[in-house]
C-alpha cells in the first residue's frame, strides 16, 4: 500500500523540481530587472501553496469497499502523493510568473 504513495511522491518530486526550478530561473531573471519580486514571489507562494494542499485534500476521491475495491485504495494513495509531492512545482510556477506584475527598475 505505502509504495503506492511512495511511486506518486517520487513522481511528484520529479514534476515539482523541474517546474520549481524553472520558476527560481524565471524569478532570478526578473529581480535584476524589477523591484521587489522576490517579496512578491513569497507572498504569492505562500498562498499558492496553501490552496494547492487544500485542493488536494478536497479532491473527491473513489471511496473503496472494505476488503475488496485494493485498486481504488491504491489509485487513492498514488493520487494524494502526487498531488501532495507535486504541490510546491506549481504554486512556485504561479508565483515567478506573477513577479512579472513587479515595476520595473528605473
Amino acid at each position: 500500500m505505502m509504495a503506492a504513495m511512495f511511486a506518486g511522491c517520487v513522481l511528484g518530486f520529479m514534476i515539482s523540481s523541474v517546474a520549481g526550478g524553472t520558476a527560481v530561473f524565471v524569478t532570478f531573471r526578473n529581480a535584476r530587472n524589477r523591484t521587489g519580486v522576490w517579496w512578491i514571489f513569497l507572498a504569492v507562494f505562500a498562498i499558492a501553496i496553501g490552496i494547492t494542499i487544500v485542493a488536494v485534500y478536497h479532491y473527491p476521491y473513489a471511496t473503496p469497499r472494505p476488503g475488496s475495491d485494493y485498486d481504488v485504495a491504491l489509485r487513492n494513495l498514488f493520487l494524494q502523493g502526487l498531488g501532495y509531492c507535486a504541490s510546491p512545482g506549481p504554486a512556485a510556477l504561479i508565483a515567478a510568473l506573477t513577479t512579472f506584475l513587479a515595476p520595473r527598475k528605473p
